[in-house]
């Protein structure tokens, strides 16, 4: 029951990093927090590597698992990351939500596949509903409700108040919310690969934060990136920190319950955290998120198909 009770704590932390990272990308671009929370998250699982002694054993790993753990890496923490800011700026957190859930679809046939999992039918009903879900937000027009395209920063009210101005792009919010899907739904398949049984998920996490930081290393190095980041409005600076701790506990319990329990158990839990991602918006977001009814139906649906393919468990 470890593993399922590691993937729940996984989805409480990715719905908080989702929030907060909404609050960060109406001051700032999705590059900008990108190198805040990739970079500064590889510090902290130093840490928790350190304390849990992981680090030192990293010689049980492969160079087979290593190659894995390097791609998850990125298609996890560089694609999936910044597709997933920019599913959030356009759509918001609530929004953006239904959409990831498209990441167990990915996940599950993946493991099914190449890991020999198996899939009853009240999984596959599941499914079902999680493709279902996205559909539900889908609306004919976008109304403006509260950032500025270009997320750099607050647009004044008539009041005189600096308050974000929220435009929902649908066709951009869906493009990066599938690509978030298969960002985020690829990378449990080399992550179980690697880490299958092993208990050293903490290790497999550093190894792929240290990929994805690399990456963003280089994109630094490019000219006109150093000034990019010293440029970034302040404000977004507390909403990146916290979303690099939070992604940082997500990542590290989600590779922790990758490597003690199976893909097809762990990636439908994490995607309940669509409830706690509706709670958190509706604290912290409540003036730039969207709560019809059709959202909130959608995020519904997806929990229902995310706890359909746990079932028998």
């Amino acid at each position: 029951m470890i593993g399922p009770i590691f993937s729940i704590i996984t989805a409480a932390c990715f719905a908080m990093s989702s929030v907060v990272g909404r609050r960060g990308v109406l001051y700032a671009t999705p590059l900008q927090g990108m190198y805040v929370t990739v970079i500064a998250g590889v510090p902290l699982f130093l840490i928790a590597a350190a304390v849990s002694g992981q680090m030192f054993r990293l010689s049980v790993f492969s160079g087979a698992d290593w190659i894995l753990l390097l791609i998850s890496g990125l298609t996890n923490m560089i694609i999936g990351r910044y597709c997933n800011y920019r599913a959030t700026r356009a759509l918001g957190a609530n929004g953006s939500t239904p959409l990831r859930s498209f990441a167990v679809l990915v996940a599950v046939v993946t493991a099914i596949v190449f890991l020999d999992e198996e899939l009853t039918l009240a999984r596959g009903f599941g499914v079902a509903l999680l493709v279902l879900a996205p559909l539900l937000m889908l609306e004919r027009r976008s109304t403006p409700t509260a950032v500025p395209s270009g997320g750099a920063g607050p647009e004044t009210s008539k009041a005189g108040a600096a308050e974000p101005i929220f435009i929902r792009r649908q066709a951009e919010g869906y493009f990066f919310g599938l690509a978030t899907a298969v960002g985020y739904g690829s990378s449990p398949l080399f992550m179980r690969m690697a880490l299958e049984d092993s208990g050293m998920g903490v290790a497999g996490g550093l190894i792929s934060y240290l990929a994805a930081a690399g990456v963003m290393l280089l994109l630094l190095a490019l000219p006109g990136q150093v000034a990019n980041v010293r440029g970034m409005n302040r404000a977004a600076i507390p909403w990146f920190a916290a979303g690099t701790v939070s992604s940082f506990l997500a990542h590290m319990f989600r590779y922790v319950a990758i490597s003690l329990a199976p893909v097809t158990v762990v990636a439908p839990l994490v995607e309940t955290n669509a409830m706690f991602t509706v709670a958190y918006s509706y604290v912290l977001n409540r003036k730039t998120e969207i709560f019809n009814v059709k959202t909130l139906a959608a995020i519904g649906l997806s929990m229902v198909g995310a706890t359909l393919l746990v079932a028998g468990l």
